[in-house]
């Protein structure tokens, strides 16, 4: 979800994307995450996959899914923290499926 407050006398935003949760099928669990996650997503039409996860400043981390062609259907996939050193905190997983982009929260515990 994209949200914001406004502040009277401050310029309004021109354009607000916001994606409620049930417009898009990318899932991250479990969340928090200790040891490992597992994301699962679904696809309509053959698309380009990229999932990337980055930190709270959205300086990448990891590349969880390279930009691969995949055909329609529903698709499951696990990683374990220590392959990517997370240290614990607030990150953001961010799925683009055939240029459509939506981002998760994680949160990473010791």
């Amino acid at each position: 979800d994209v949200g914001f407050f406004y502040i009277p006398g401050d310029a309004l935003p021109t354009a607000v994307n916001t994606l409620a949760a049930d417009q898009f099928s990318e899932k991250v669990y479990p969340n928090p995450m200790l040891d490992g996650m597992v994301i699962s997503y679904d696809i309509e039409s053959a698309s380009n996959v990229q999932v990337d996860l980055l930190d709270m400043t959205g300086k990448k981390v990891a590349n969880l899914i390279s930009d691969q062609p995949q055909s329609p259907g529903k698709y499951t996939r696990g990683f374990q923290a220590s392959d990517y050193n997370l240290a614990p905190g607030i990150y953001l997983v961010s799925f683009n499926i055939g240029g459509k982009v939506a981002t998760q929260k994680l949160v990473v515990t010791e």
